[in-house]
């Protein structure tokens, strides 16, 4: 009897600490996160992170293209690196849905913005991982 509740409790120990390990940072941590990571030189640690950054989901990679600047405004080359390499890791996958669901995002990103130079950046991502449609 007193094996059972010990092992018992050491399962309830590791479902509290497993419950713990999920992800609960902010929209605005993940974010970044991200962004901080980048550029970087490693193509194994740029897949992890945009592979985790496409999980994020729409939320996600909406208001990162909300932060695409006009050239001269500001200073969004990490937010840039981050949408380009999105894009192409996306667009080097055989998962359908991944390079939809990037697709899709951008398109909408190109619909919300006004700006040509804005607009030229997206549809050059959206060559990289864009089909038909």
């Amino acid at each position: 009897m007193k094996r059972i509740s010990t092992i018992f409790i050491i399962i309830c120990l590791f479902l509290t600490i497993g419950l713990k390990a999920q992800d609960q940072r902010t929209l605005n941590t993940k974010l970044a996160d991200v962004l901080a990571q980048m550029p970087t030189d490693d193509l194994n640690h740029l897949n992890k992170v945009m592979a985790n950054a496409i999980s994020y989901g729409s939320p996600f990679v909406s208001q990162l293209t909300e932060m695409i600047v006009a050239p001269g405004t500001g200073d969004d080359t990490a937010v840039r690196f981050v949408i380009n390499s999105m894009a192409r890791y996306a667009s080097g996958l055989e998962d359908n849905k991944t390079k939809a669901f990037v697709e899709s995002e951008y398109l909408k990103a190109l619909e919300k913005t006004n700006n040509k130079e804005v607009k030229a950046f997206l549809i050059r991502q959206l060559s990289l991982v864009g089909h038909k449609a």
